[in-house]
């Protein structure tokens, strides 16, 4: 009986600080819907952040063996290591009166290349166009653009790596696609390419910074 009255009061001022707007990135790395965390159950997830906020170098086990840890940890932001093959980076983002969330992926092997979303707290994914992920017209330099063909012929895809600083409120992508094509094939093209795309949050929505 004790044991249910303390689950129902836990469950009742997380509701509150939801209500309230409070919700922090760790709060939303704990409740984060078992699918898009599968290698770390609950409680992984909260001795992880346990383990940081004591700063003790623990890792912790997932359930493929691998050793995981939260890298960074702030009201607005959490950073994990999952298994040295991938990361996740959870930020909020302040939106009106509400606060959604960027939720990004790393796969880090053989080249570090990210997956984004928004959700809100609860983690729906959020209405709206929040993001346009760029696409290879986004990357070309002012030569790439005269050369396109040329480009669209070597590259087939562009490989990239999501990264947001909340205290600037910027995302960074950076093109990690020189790592993963031989020298000979993407030396000529190189030039072609921008290395990194800056978006800026505007409080609706990430909006491309131009190029000096």
């Amino acid at each position: 009986m004790i044991k249910r009255i303390f689950i129902a009061m836990v469950l009742a001022a997380a509701a509150v600080m939801q209500a309230d707007g409070q919700t922090t990135a760790g709060d939303m790395l704990v409740n984060a819907p078992a699918e898009l965390l599968p290698m770390l159950p609950r409680n992984t997830r909260l001795d992880m952040i346990d383990y940081f906020k004591s700063s003790l170098p623990n890792a912790s086990a997932n359930l493929l063996q691998g050793k995981s840890r939260i890298t960074a940890l702030s009201a607005d932001n959490v950073e994990v290591d999952v298994s040295g093959a991938s990361s996740y980076q959870l930020a909020l983002l302040p939106m009106g009166k509400d606060t959604v969330a960027v939720f990004i992926e790393t796969y880090h092997t053989p080249v570090a290349d990210s997956s984004i979303r928004f959700v809100t707290r609860g983690w729906e994914p959020v209405a709206g166009n929040l993001f346009e992920e760029p696409v290879l017209a986004d990357w070309l330099s002012a030569d790439g653009k005269r050369s396109r063909r040329d480009v669209e012929d070597a590259v087939p895809f562009i490989l990239a790596e999501y990264r947001y600083d909340p205290s600037t409120r910027m995302l960074t992508v950076t093109n990690n696609t020189e790592s993963y094509f031989p020298e000979d094939e993407y030396g000529a093209v190189a030039p072609l390419l921008r290395k990194q795309l800056l978006y800026s949050w505007n409080g609706k929505r990430m909006v491309p910074v131009k190029n000096k």
